[in-house]
Protein backbone atom coordinates (compact mmCIF):
# COMPACT_ATOMS: atom_id res chain seq x y z
CA UNK A 1 0.00 0.00 0.00
CA UNK A 2 1.03 3.26 -1.02
CA UNK A 3 2.11 5.36 2.13
CA UNK A 4 0.22 8.28 3.10
CA UNK A 5 2.71 10.40 1.97
CA UNK A 6 2.14 9.26 -1.58
CA UNK A 7 -1.58 8.63 -0.96
CA UNK A 8 -2.29 12.44 -0.21
CA UNK A 9 -2.06 12.76 -3.91
CA UNK A 10 -4.66 11.56 -5.34
CA UNK A 11 -6.98 14.30 -4.61
CA UNK A 12 -4.93 16.41 -6.75
CA UNK A 13 -6.69 18.22 -9.29
CA UNK A 14 -10.55 16.42 -8.37
CA UNK A 15 -12.14 18.93 -9.35
CA UNK A 16 -10.55 19.35 -13.21
CA UNK A 17 -13.61 19.16 -15.39
CA UNK A 18 -13.91 17.45 -19.34
CA UNK A 19 -13.71 20.68 -21.61
CA UNK A 20 -13.18 18.49 -24.56
CA UNK A 21 -15.43 18.73 -27.66
CA UNK A 22 -18.80 16.89 -27.23
CA UNK A 23 -18.14 15.08 -30.45
CA UNK A 24 -14.61 14.04 -29.84
CA UNK A 25 -15.22 12.98 -25.82
CA UNK A 26 -15.13 9.13 -26.56
CA UNK A 27 -12.84 8.80 -29.55
CA UNK A 28 -9.00 8.67 -29.67
CA UNK A 29 -7.12 11.49 -30.81
CA UNK A 30 -5.79 10.44 -34.58
CA UNK A 31 -1.73 10.86 -34.04
CA UNK A 32 -1.14 10.69 -30.36
CA UNK A 33 -4.02 7.61 -30.16
CA UNK A 34 -5.46 8.84 -26.58
CA UNK A 35 -8.30 10.23 -25.52
CA UNK A 36 -8.17 13.81 -25.34
CA UNK A 37 -6.64 16.10 -22.67
CA UNK A 38 -7.95 18.65 -20.00
CA UNK A 39 -7.37 22.01 -18.57
CA UNK A 40 -4.94 21.38 -15.64
CA UNK A 41 -5.19 24.23 -13.03
CA UNK A 42 -2.16 25.54 -11.73
CA UNK A 43 0.41 23.63 -13.83
CA UNK A 44 2.06 26.40 -15.08
CA UNK A 45 2.58 30.17 -15.32
CA UNK A 46 3.63 30.13 -18.98
CA UNK A 47 1.28 31.99 -21.18
CA UNK A 48 2.08 32.28 -25.34
CA UNK A 49 -0.74 33.83 -26.92
CA UNK A 50 -1.40 31.91 -30.24
CA UNK A 51 -3.72 33.39 -33.23
CA UNK A 52 -6.78 31.38 -32.66
CA UNK A 53 -10.58 32.42 -31.77
CA UNK A 54 -10.64 29.41 -29.45
CA UNK A 55 -10.24 30.18 -25.84
CA UNK A 56 -9.44 26.31 -25.48
CA UNK A 57 -7.36 26.48 -27.90
CA UNK A 58 -5.34 28.89 -26.55
CA UNK A 59 -5.58 27.10 -23.56
CA UNK A 60 -4.25 23.73 -24.35
CA UNK A 61 -1.83 25.58 -26.32
CA UNK A 62 -0.33 26.67 -23.50
CA UNK A 63 -0.63 23.24 -21.99
CA UNK A 64 1.28 21.44 -24.42
CA UNK A 65 4.31 23.94 -24.30
CA UNK A 66 4.40 23.53 -20.32
CA UNK A 67 4.59 19.76 -20.99
CA UNK A 68 6.93 20.04 -24.00
CA UNK A 69 9.41 22.48 -21.84
CA UNK A 70 9.01 19.66 -19.43
CA UNK A 71 9.89 17.08 -21.28
CA UNK A 72 6.46 15.05 -20.72
CA UNK A 73 6.16 14.16 -24.37
CA UNK A 74 3.03 12.28 -24.49
CA UNK A 75 0.93 14.29 -22.27
CA UNK A 76 2.51 17.51 -24.22
CA UNK A 77 0.96 15.73 -28.12
CA UNK A 78 -2.27 15.62 -25.79
CA UNK A 79 -2.52 18.66 -25.31
CA UNK A 80 -1.70 19.90 -28.43
CA UNK A 81 -3.71 17.90 -30.24
CA UNK A 82 -6.58 18.32 -28.36
CA UNK A 83 -5.91 22.08 -28.68
CA UNK A 84 -6.67 21.39 -32.56
CA UNK A 85 -9.31 19.75 -31.91
CA UNK A 86 -11.18 23.31 -31.30
CA UNK A 87 -9.20 24.83 -33.98
CA UNK A 88 -7.75 22.88 -36.68
CA UNK A 89 -6.11 25.93 -38.29
CA UNK A 90 -4.13 26.72 -35.71
CA UNK A 91 -0.61 27.46 -37.20
CA UNK A 92 1.26 26.99 -33.39
CA UNK A 93 -0.94 23.85 -32.27
CA UNK A 94 0.53 22.25 -35.60
CA UNK A 95 4.31 23.01 -34.93
CA UNK A 96 3.70 22.10 -31.10
CA UNK A 97 2.30 19.13 -31.90
CA UNK A 98 5.01 17.76 -34.66
CA UNK A 99 7.88 18.77 -32.21
CA UNK A 100 5.60 16.99 -29.33
CA UNK A 101 5.76 13.73 -31.51
CA UNK A 102 8.88 13.94 -32.67
CA UNK A 103 10.63 13.59 -29.07
CA UNK A 104 7.83 10.91 -28.26
CA UNK A 105 9.58 8.86 -31.23
CA UNK A 106 6.73 9.39 -33.57
CA UNK A 107 8.19 10.57 -36.63
CA UNK A 108 6.59 9.86 -38.71
CA UNK A 109 3.23 11.15 -37.51
CA UNK A 110 5.31 14.38 -36.51
CA UNK A 111 5.97 14.76 -40.51
CA UNK A 112 2.34 13.91 -41.24
CA UNK A 113 1.72 16.96 -38.89
CA UNK A 114 3.51 19.51 -39.59
CA UNK A 115 2.85 18.60 -44.28
CA UNK A 116 -0.75 19.26 -43.28
CA UNK A 117 0.97 22.44 -41.37
CA UNK A 118 2.31 23.52 -44.39
CA UNK A 119 -1.33 24.71 -46.10
CA UNK A 120 -1.30 27.22 -43.70
CA UNK A 121 1.55 29.21 -44.32
CA UNK A 122 0.07 32.13 -46.44
CA UNK A 123 -2.45 32.96 -44.01
CA UNK A 124 -0.34 33.14 -40.74
CA UNK A 125 0.55 35.61 -38.93
CA UNK A 126 3.86 37.19 -39.43
CA UNK A 127 5.86 35.63 -36.32
CA UNK A 128 3.87 32.34 -36.28
CA UNK A 129 4.98 31.85 -40.18
CA UNK A 130 8.47 32.42 -39.38
CA UNK A 131 8.34 29.46 -36.88
CA UNK A 132 6.31 27.47 -39.45
CA UNK A 133 8.94 27.96 -42.12
CA UNK A 134 11.99 27.09 -39.47
CA UNK A 135 10.23 23.77 -38.88
CA UNK A 136 9.19 22.78 -42.71
CA UNK A 137 13.17 23.40 -42.95
CA UNK A 138 13.60 21.17 -40.29
CA UNK A 139 12.00 18.40 -41.83
CA UNK A 140 12.75 19.25 -45.69
CA UNK A 141 9.11 20.33 -46.50
CA UNK A 142 9.96 23.32 -48.06
CA UNK A 143 10.30 24.78 -51.34
CA UNK A 144 13.73 23.68 -52.52
CA UNK A 145 15.13 22.26 -49.45
CA UNK A 146 18.39 22.30 -48.34
CA UNK A 147 20.40 19.10 -47.78
CA UNK A 148 20.21 18.34 -44.38
CA UNK A 149 22.50 18.92 -41.58
CA UNK A 150 24.18 22.36 -41.45
CA UNK A 151 22.37 23.48 -44.54
CA UNK A 152 19.22 23.25 -43.29
CA UNK A 153 20.12 24.61 -39.59
CA UNK A 154 21.78 27.72 -41.85
CA UNK A 155 18.67 28.24 -43.80
CA UNK A 156 16.42 28.19 -40.27
CA UNK A 157 18.63 30.58 -38.74
CA UNK A 158 18.00 33.05 -41.32
CA UNK A 159 14.24 32.91 -41.30
CA UNK A 160 14.39 33.11 -37.15
CA UNK A 161 17.14 35.81 -37.45
CA UNK A 162 14.88 37.81 -39.84
CA UNK A 163 11.93 37.36 -37.51
CA UNK A 164 13.56 38.38 -34.39
CA UNK A 165 14.89 41.60 -35.88
CA UNK A 166 10.86 42.64 -35.87
CA UNK A 167 9.39 40.46 -32.99
CA UNK A 168 12.36 40.70 -30.53
CA UNK A 169 10.46 39.88 -27.76
CA UNK A 170 8.93 37.09 -29.13
CA UNK A 171 9.54 33.71 -26.72
CA UNK A 172 9.01 31.17 -28.74
CA UNK A 173 11.36 32.72 -31.71
CA UNK A 174 13.96 33.18 -29.17
CA UNK A 175 13.71 29.28 -27.59
CA UNK A 176 13.37 28.39 -31.31
CA UNK A 177 16.81 30.27 -32.48
CA UNK A 178 18.90 28.47 -29.20
CA UNK A 179 17.49 25.59 -30.53
CA UNK A 180 19.04 25.76 -33.82
CA UNK A 181 22.23 26.77 -32.37
CA UNK A 182 22.66 22.95 -30.56
CA UNK A 183 20.86 21.26 -33.50
CA UNK A 184 17.51 20.72 -31.58
CA UNK A 185 18.69 18.55 -29.07
CA UNK A 186 17.73 19.09 -25.82
CA UNK A 187 19.19 18.25 -22.01
CA UNK A 188 20.69 21.66 -21.91
CA UNK A 189 22.07 21.73 -25.22
CA UNK A 190 25.67 23.38 -25.79
CA UNK A 191 27.73 26.97 -25.42
CA UNK A 192 26.34 27.57 -28.81
CA UNK A 193 22.61 27.54 -27.54
CA UNK A 194 23.29 29.30 -23.72
CA UNK A 195 23.41 32.92 -24.65
CA UNK A 196 20.24 32.75 -26.43
CA UNK A 197 18.40 30.89 -23.97
CA UNK A 198 19.65 33.69 -21.26
CA UNK A 199 18.43 36.08 -23.85
CA UNK A 200 15.07 34.79 -23.56
CA UNK A 201 15.54 35.02 -19.73
CA UNK A 202 16.08 38.71 -20.09
CA UNK A 203 12.41 38.80 -21.58
CA UNK A 204 10.87 36.01 -19.32
CA UNK A 205 12.52 34.93 -16.42
CA UNK A 206 10.33 32.32 -15.80
CA UNK A 207 10.55 30.65 -19.24
CA UNK A 208 10.55 27.29 -18.29
CA UNK A 209 12.17 25.43 -21.05
CA UNK A 210 15.13 28.33 -20.96
CA UNK A 211 15.70 27.65 -17.11
CA UNK A 212 15.02 24.10 -17.77
CA UNK A 213 17.49 23.61 -20.20
CA UNK A 214 20.03 25.78 -18.34
CA UNK A 215 20.12 23.35 -15.33
CA UNK A 216 20.98 20.82 -17.60
CA UNK A 217 23.97 22.64 -18.73
CA UNK A 218 25.29 23.60 -15.97
CA UNK A 219 24.70 19.96 -14.48
CA UNK A 220 26.83 18.99 -17.60
CA UNK A 221 29.74 21.79 -17.18
CA UNK A 222 29.67 20.66 -13.52
CA UNK A 223 28.92 23.92 -12.32
CA UNK A 224 26.18 23.39 -10.15
CA UNK A 225 25.94 26.62 -8.64
CA UNK A 226 25.47 28.56 -11.52
CA UNK A 227 22.58 26.60 -12.30
CA UNK A 228 20.61 26.73 -9.12
CA UNK A 229 19.12 29.55 -9.81
CA UNK A 230 17.33 28.38 -13.07
CA UNK A 231 16.34 24.97 -10.69
CA UNK A 232 14.21 27.68 -8.79
CA UNK A 233 13.01 29.74 -11.82
CA UNK A 234 12.07 26.05 -13.66
CA UNK A 235 9.97 25.14 -10.39
CA UNK A 236 8.79 28.74 -9.38
CA UNK A 237 8.02 28.46 -13.35
CA UNK A 238 5.84 25.53 -13.31
CA UNK A 239 4.75 24.05 -9.80
CA UNK A 240 2.44 21.41 -10.99
CA UNK A 241 4.78 19.72 -12.91
CA UNK A 242 6.08 16.80 -11.82
CA UNK A 243 9.58 17.21 -13.93
CA UNK A 244 10.07 20.34 -12.22
CA UNK A 245 10.11 19.45 -9.04
CA UNK A 246 12.04 16.81 -9.51
CA UNK A 247 14.90 18.82 -11.24
CA UNK A 248 16.05 20.75 -7.88
CA UNK A 249 17.62 17.23 -6.94
CA UNK A 250 20.29 17.02 -10.38
CA UNK A 251 22.06 20.32 -8.21
CA UNK A 252 20.92 20.45 -4.93
CA UNK A 253 22.25 17.16 -4.25
CA UNK A 254 25.73 18.38 -6.02
CA UNK A 255 25.54 21.47 -3.32
CA UNK A 256 24.48 20.17 0.04
CA UNK A 257 20.52 21.21 -0.24
CA UNK A 258 19.42 17.77 0.60
CA UNK A 259 16.59 19.30 2.07
CA UNK A 260 15.47 20.58 -0.90
CA UNK A 261 15.99 17.75 -2.46
CA UNK A 262 13.84 14.84 -0.41
CA UNK A 263 11.02 17.34 0.03
CA UNK A 264 10.56 18.38 -4.29
CA UNK A 265 11.00 15.03 -4.88
CA UNK A 266 8.48 13.49 -2.66
CA UNK A 267 6.18 16.42 -4.30
CA UNK A 268 7.01 15.02 -7.73
CA UNK A 269 6.30 11.54 -7.67
CA UNK A 270 3.26 12.89 -5.81
CA UNK A 271 2.15 14.84 -8.78
CA UNK A 272 3.56 11.79 -10.82
CA UNK A 273 1.04 9.17 -9.24
CA UNK A 274 -1.52 11.14 -8.88
CA UNK A 275 -1.53 12.11 -12.49
CA UNK A 276 -1.34 8.65 -13.65
CA UNK A 277 -4.59 7.74 -11.97
CA UNK A 278 -6.41 10.51 -13.08
CA UNK A 279 -4.87 10.25 -16.54
CA UNK A 280 -5.29 6.51 -16.63
CA UNK A 281 -1.80 5.87 -17.85
CA UNK A 282 0.41 3.30 -16.74
CA UNK A 283 3.75 3.82 -15.21
CA UNK A 284 5.68 2.11 -18.10
CA UNK A 285 4.10 4.60 -19.88
CA UNK A 286 5.64 7.60 -18.26
CA UNK A 287 9.38 7.28 -19.09
CA UNK A 288 10.46 9.74 -16.18
CA UNK A 289 8.76 7.87 -13.28
CA UNK A 290 11.62 5.54 -13.32
CA UNK A 291 14.04 8.23 -12.86
CA UNK A 292 12.29 10.61 -10.42
CA UNK A 293 11.45 7.73 -8.29
CA UNK A 294 15.09 6.40 -8.28
CA UNK A 295 16.17 10.44 -7.49
CA UNK A 296 13.51 10.22 -4.45
CA UNK A 297 14.70 6.90 -3.15
CA UNK A 298 18.40 8.33 -3.07
CA UNK A 299 17.48 11.45 -1.13
CA UNK A 300 16.01 9.19 0.92
CA UNK A 301 18.25 7.26 1.62
CA UNK A 302 21.09 9.80 2.55
CA UNK A 303 18.52 11.11 4.84
CA UNK A 304 17.90 8.00 6.79
CA UNK A 305 13.86 7.79 6.31
CA UNK A 306 14.09 4.83 5.42
CA UNK A 307 10.56 4.04 5.93
CA UNK A 308 9.04 6.34 3.40
CA UNK A 309 12.05 4.71 1.33
CA UNK A 310 10.67 1.21 1.94
CA UNK A 311 7.04 2.24 0.85
CA UNK A 312 8.26 3.36 -2.65
CA UNK A 313 8.71 -0.22 -3.31
CA UNK A 314 4.69 -0.45 -3.74
CA UNK A 315 5.23 1.64 -6.97
CA UNK A 316 8.51 1.18 -8.13
CA UNK A 317 8.16 0.87 -11.77
CA UNK A 318 11.63 -1.26 -12.21
CA UNK A 319 11.19 -4.50 -9.85
CA UNK A 320 12.06 -6.80 -12.57
CA UNK A 321 15.34 -4.95 -13.40
CA UNK A 322 18.86 -4.40 -11.30
CA UNK A 323 19.24 -1.29 -9.69
CA UNK A 324 22.38 0.11 -7.95
CA UNK A 325 20.39 2.88 -6.22
CA UNK A 326 18.07 0.28 -4.64
CA UNK A 327 20.68 -1.86 -3.72
CA UNK A 328 22.37 0.84 -2.32
CA UNK A 329 19.79 2.07 0.24
CA UNK A 330 19.22 -1.86 1.22
CA UNK A 331 22.47 -1.67 1.92
CA UNK A 332 22.39 1.56 4.08
CA UNK A 333 19.08 0.11 5.78
CA UNK A 334 20.93 -3.22 6.44
CA UNK A 335 18.67 -5.11 4.86
CA UNK A 336 21.45 -7.79 3.74
CA UNK A 337 19.23 -10.84 2.30
CA UNK A 338 17.72 -7.76 -0.26
CA UNK A 339 20.73 -6.35 -0.99
CA UNK A 340 22.20 -9.24 -2.17
CA UNK A 341 19.01 -10.01 -3.96
CA UNK A 342 19.29 -7.27 -6.02
CA UNK A 343 23.25 -7.32 -5.99
CA UNK A 344 22.77 -10.91 -8.57
CA UNK A 345 19.90 -8.91 -10.61
CA UNK A 346 23.12 -7.45 -12.60
CA UNK A 347 24.53 -11.58 -13.08
CA UNK A 348 22.76 -11.83 -16.31
CA UNK A 349 23.56 -7.92 -18.07
CA UNK A 350 26.82 -6.38 -16.12
CA UNK A 351 28.98 -8.92 -14.17
CA UNK A 352 31.49 -6.58 -13.57
CA UNK A 353 29.01 -4.75 -11.60
CA UNK A 354 27.08 -7.81 -9.66
CA UNK A 355 30.64 -8.74 -8.24
CA UNK A 356 31.43 -5.37 -7.28
CA UNK A 357 28.17 -4.90 -5.36
CA UNK A 358 28.81 -8.16 -4.04
CA UNK A 359 32.27 -7.13 -2.66
CA UNK A 360 30.94 -4.24 -0.78
CA UNK A 361 27.72 -6.49 0.42
CA UNK A 362 30.02 -8.47 2.04
CA UNK A 363 32.71 -5.74 3.39
CA UNK A 364 29.17 -4.10 5.09
CA UNK A 365 28.69 -7.57 6.92
CA UNK A 366 31.97 -8.21 7.93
Amino acid sequence: MISFFLASVLSINADAKDQTPANAKNQNLAHTKLKPSRVEKDLCLYRYSIYTSSPLCQAFNDQGLAYLYSYAWMESARSFETALKHDPDCVMAHIGLAKALDRWGKKSESTKVIKDAKRLEEKAAPNEKALLQAALVEYGLNENPPAAGEARQKAATTIIDQALSQYDDDQELWFTRAQIACNYSTFGGNASSTPFYKALLKINPLHPGANHELIHFYEGQQRPALGWPHAEGYLNSSPGIHHANHMQAHLATRLGKWDKTSDRSTKAVQLETAYHKEMNVKPSEDHQFQHHVQTLLSSLTHDGRFKEATALNDIRPDKSKPSVAWFKFLLASRDYKGADTEAKKFLKTEKNTASYLLAILHLAQN
